[in-house]
């Protein structure tokens, strides 16, 4: 009699409960493709990878958790809702270049699949995967300065020498420094002239067109334009206070044979280019040497710095 009653509830209890194939909010899957809900539908539950402190083994763990999540994206898996397969491969050109981003990615895929298939319709997940590589890098710059630049400075033109950078692009510019390079007030008679170098006119006012008010006449400005709409920013390449003795300057810079060099680190992604500070330039004249027997111009030279004091050489 017994056996018969142990018999009866056993198999109650195979009857009364049905196989559920589907992950809930109460159970926490295995790290890897999982049912979900009651489509069947199959997502990827990532691995813990705040859990692991040991940075190579992290990058390990993200490389296998990509590896195992990208077939079920492209369509591999029935039950897996799939991406379009360019935006796939948008997508993996992201995850490969940042492979940090793989993890948040992960986490959230999993949320909105099992959001997904729990309310019955994934088209909306399916969705958000196909405009997953474009959300994902929407802040990258892909324009980054890594190459030098050998030119010169233009004092008959307006902006020029213009690049784009990267926030966080770290460049060394070296400038001509010679205290007789042009002037930007040509009275027609060379010996009456004010010639002076990038550090702008000692005695001549700023035009009031100028892009720099509170700079002197002629003085080589760096602009920064803001990709973003941030603004623009203007400023002197090589700053000095307004009683700074430039003759000095200039002669220390002589003494030493060296051009003025002069580090920038962009602040945003966005394009920096130059000017001297002036607006009418049909009266801007580079200096003449007589004696050497060639008209003088203003050395440009910029490097990429690429990591710690060092340059980008080469290129």
């Amino acid at each position: 009699m017994k056996k018969t009653w142990l018999s009866i509830l056993l198999l109650t209890a195979v009857v009364g409960c049905p196989k559920n194939r589907g992950a809930t909010l109460d159970v926490r899957p295995d790290p890897g493709w999982t049912f979900v809900g009651e489509t069947s539908t199959q997502c990827f539950f990532p691995p813990d990878f705040a859990a692991e402190f040991n940075e190579i083994k992290r990058k390990e763990l993200r490389s296998a958790a990509w590896n195992e999540l990208r077939p079920g994206l492209s369509g591999e898996l029935p039950s897996a809702p799939a991406m379009d397969p360019d935006r796939l491969d948008s997508l993996e050109l992201v995850l490969l270049g940042h492979p940090e981003r793989i993890e948040g990615f992960a986490d959230e895929a999993w949320r909105r699949c099992r959001d997904a298939a729990e309310s019955g319709g994934v088209d909306g997940y399916v969705a958000w995967l196909d405009r997953s590589a474009d959300e994902l890098s929407a802040d990258d710059c892909n324009r980054p300065l890594i190459y030098e630049v050998h030119d010169a400075i233009q004092v008959q033109n307006g902006w020029h020498l213009r690049f784009h950078m990267c926030e966080g692009d770290r460049i060394r510019v070296e400038v001509g420094s010679g205290a007789r390079l042009y002037t930007v007030y040509d009275t027609g008679d060379p010996s009456a002239n004010t010639y002076h170098g990038v550090l702008g006119d000692p005695v001549n006012p700023t035009s009031p067109g100028a892009p720099c008010q509170e700079c002197r006449a002629g003085e080589l400005l760096l602009r920064f334009e803001d990709d973003a709409g941030g603004g623009v920013r203007i400023e002197p390449l090589v700053p000095q206070p307004a009683d700074t003795d430039l003759d000095a300057v200039y002669a220390r810079q002589d003494e030493l044979a060296e051009k003025f060099a002069v580090e920038y680190t962009a602040p945003a992604h966005g394009h920096i280019s130059f000017s001297i500070n002036d607006d009418t330039y049909y009266d801007n004249l580079p200096y003449e040497d007589a004696d050497k027997g060639y008209t003088e111009y203003v050395s440009f030279d910029l490097y990429p710095i690429i990591g710690e004091g060092e340059m980008m050489m080469g290129f």
